[in-house]
This record gives C-alpha cells, sequence and structure tokens, in this order.
C-alpha cells in the first residue's frame, strides 16, 4: 500500500533495515533471531547519540524567566504559544504572565515561596509557570486527576502560598500591570517543586 509511505526516505529507511537484517543472517546462518539487529550501526549512531545530542551554550547567571524576557525582546511578535483557546506572541505572553506576576505580588508572594497550580492546557497555562516565577516563587504544577487527598498532602506539605486554579486564574490575569516585575532573584532561587511517585 504506497500511501502508508509518505516519503521516499521512509521507504529508503525500511530497505536499509531489511538489507542490515540479511546481511547478519548471511553472515552467520545460526545467528539467533535475538541477536539480530534491526537498526543498521550508522542509524543506531544517529538516533542514540547525534539526536539526544542538545547540550547548548546559554548563561548559567540568568533566571529561566530572564531568558524568556530576552526572547521577547528579540522576537515579541513571533508565536510562543499554540493552545486549545488561542495562539499567542512571546509579548502577549510575557504581558500575561507580568498580569498574573503583579497580581501574586500584591498578594504578598515573594522569593522562596511556593505557589502550586492545577489548570487545563490553555494559553494561560505556560503564562502562570513565567508569572510564577517572576514573583519570585517557585512553581508547583498539581494534577487533577489525583486524589483530594493527595493534593490536599501536597499543598500542606510545601506550603504554597496560593492555589492557582481554573476558579481564580481570571482574577490574577486582572491586573493592568504588564510591565516585567523588578524582583530580586538570582539563578540560584528554586524554580519548581515536583512531587513523585516515589
Amino acid at each position: 500500500q504506497t500511501e502508508v509511505f509518505r516519503q521516499e526516505a521512509e521507504i529508503q529507511l525500511i530497505i536499509n533495515r531489511l538489507e542490515h537484517i540479511l546481511q547478519q543472517i548471511l553472515t552467520n546462518r545460526k545467528i539467533p533471531v535475538r541477536e539480530i539487529s534491526i537498526i543498521p550501526n550508522t542509524e543506531y549512531q544517529r538516533m542514540i547519540y547525534d539526536f539526544n545530542d542538545t547540550a547548548a551554550e546559554y548563561p548559567t547567571d540568568k533566571c529561566i524567566h530572564h531568558l524568556f524576557e530576552d526572547q521577547v525582546k528579540r522576537t515579541p511578535t513571533k508565536t510562543a504559544v499554540i493552545a486549545c483557546d488561542k495562539t499567542m506572541t512571546y509579548a502577549e505572553l510575557n504581558e500575561q504572565a507580568n498580569c498574573i506576576a503583579h497580581s501574586l505580588i500584591g498578594m504578598g508572594v515573594g522569593v522562596g515561596d511556593i505557589v502550586a497550580f492545577a489548570l487545563t492546557r490553555q494559553s494561560y497555562l505556560i503564562a502562570t509557570m513565567f508569572g510564577i516565577l517572576k514573583a519570585g516563587a517557585a512553581y508547583l504544577p498539581v494534577d487533577l486527576g489525583y486524589p483530594q487527598d493527595r493534593i490536599d498532602y501536597m499543598l500542606q506539605d510545601s506550603q504554597s502560598r496560593f492555589f492557582i486554579t481554573e476558579e481564580n486564574i481570571s482574577s490574577l490575569l486582572e491586573s493592568d500591570r504588564t510591565d516585567d516585575p523588578s524582583t530580586a532573584l538570582s539563578s540560584e532561587n528554586p524554580c519548581y517543586c515536583i512531587y513523585t511517585s516515589g
């Protein structure tokens, strides 16, 4: 069925793998099936090592939200978020994050605090994470699929200053302050708090 293969490269990839398998069998007719590799060495190298070579230089003395703000300055009109509710540019996302940050700061959230959130995958989800960071706090994502006692434990144990939900996110977005907050932070401050199954 030719419609299964969209590109000639996909077909060539399958041919290369079949040739690799046949070559191993022809070289050693008694090779156990479990020892036959499906992927040629060059492809294995590319998949395991080359594709995973994602190391990149970046300023280690800057906080994540500062790097984001630098990106906003460079490409304010570039699309940053494509969510189910809308598409946002970097500048729009930054303004939304700043509204959230100023609202949290106004409620007393600051450096060293933890702010939890449980939100659906709307555009304000990413703005919330950046807003929490801009306020100086670390964020704690909470899965609403968790049992209520687990959520209660996470909120109490982490001593979260605030819990952002679908019910209160709109009030945080009502701030008319869209400027970048000048919270005194360093790259040594915590960014997030995660509760694992362990």
